[in-house]
């Protein structure tokens, strides 16, 4: 009997190899594109809770300091103390916060500031900036920030109490 000596491999080793080696590379390019819409979704949501954590700060320092306060469905305005920053004496000044298209903007009468949300976003996510109001006692106005991106995933869903109304009747 000879022995046969076989070089090199049969077809249908080859394309057991071939098949193999698509569904590991399909494979890994799969969770190579969750992976990465993961981190983008995890950056764009630190980067909104960035942007809602500053205008928050801002809203609240503004809001302890204030004398007047008038609240709309876009709008806050505000009769703030402050101290100058050249005499350091106090002085009043009138502070707007408006709801814009994906931002929302804070003006006093030298000085613009904008907290933007929808620059941190693609153009078919989902971003709602509103300011609404309560009606049961003890209740008040209320920032509320929604984002999601277009696949549904929540990124941001914020709901701070500006003011705190008490509607009870005195005894």
């Amino acid at each position: 009997m000879q022995s046969v000596n076989k070089k090199g491999f049969s077809l249908a080793e080859l394309m057991v190899a071939f098949g193999l080696a698509v569904f590991v590379i399909g494979l890994s390019l799969y969770f190579f594109y969750q992976a990465n819409t993961t981190a983008e979704d995890l950056s764009k949501r630190q980067h909104l809770l960035n942007v809602a954590s500053s205008l928050t700060r801002a809203l609240k320092k503004d809001l302890r300091s204030s004398t007047e306060a008038g609240v709309s469905t876009n709008l806050i305005r505000l009769q703030v103390n402050q101290l100058d920053d050249k005499s350091g004496l106090p002085e009043c000044k009138r502070v707007v916060y408006e709801v814009a298209a994906g931002e929302i903007v804070r003006r006093e009468e030298d000085f613009t500031r904008k907290f933007s949300f929808s620059s941190l976003l693609k153009p078919d996510d989902h971003l709602s900036l509103a300011i609404t109001h309560s009606n049961p006692a003890g209740s008040g106005f209320f920032l509320e920030i929604y984002a999601e991106n277009s696949g549904g995933v929540e990124l941001i869903r914020l709901k701070e109490r500006l003011v705190k109304i008490d509607i009870t009747k005195p005894r």
